[in-house]
């Protein structure tokens, strides 16, 4: 019987560690995306260049905590395609667009692998 209450205890401290995870997660990778879809929108450069560097920033914010729950090697990949959004100064406004939409991916693929689901929770 004990183990059957431990097994319950368990599987409510699962459920609830992914339930906080989407709750830390999902607004600030929802508000990333956000940013990055008004920089797509965006035709001014030097607008644009100064959207970049407040969607690096507010990684930076997001990546200190996210550290903690989520999974490193896809934080990684998302830095390093956010990590190039400051260095896009000269660039036409094509590849500016391009190195976007890869970081939106990548965030994409954060907010995915945190969602709550049977394997995250297991």
């Amino acid at each position: 019987m004990k183990r059957l209450w431990f097994s319950a205890v368990f599987l409510l401290a699962a459920v609830g560690f992914c339930i906080w995870e989407q709750a830390a997660v999902y607004p600030q990778c929802g508000e990333m995306i956000r940013m990055i879809d008004e920089a797509i929108e965006e035709r001014d450069p030097n607008e644009k260049k100064d959207m970049c560097e407040e969607i690096e920033e507010e990684w930076a914010r997001f990546d200190t905590r996210a550290q903690y729950i989520c999974d490193h090697s896809i934080l990684h990949s998302a830095e390093i395609s956010v990590g190039t959004l400051k260095d896009l100064n000269n660039l036409n406004e094509e590849d500016t667009n391009e190195a976007l939409i890869e970081a939106k991916s990548e965030i994409r693929q954060v907010l995915d692998h945190s969602a709550i689901s049977l394997s995250n929770i297991l």
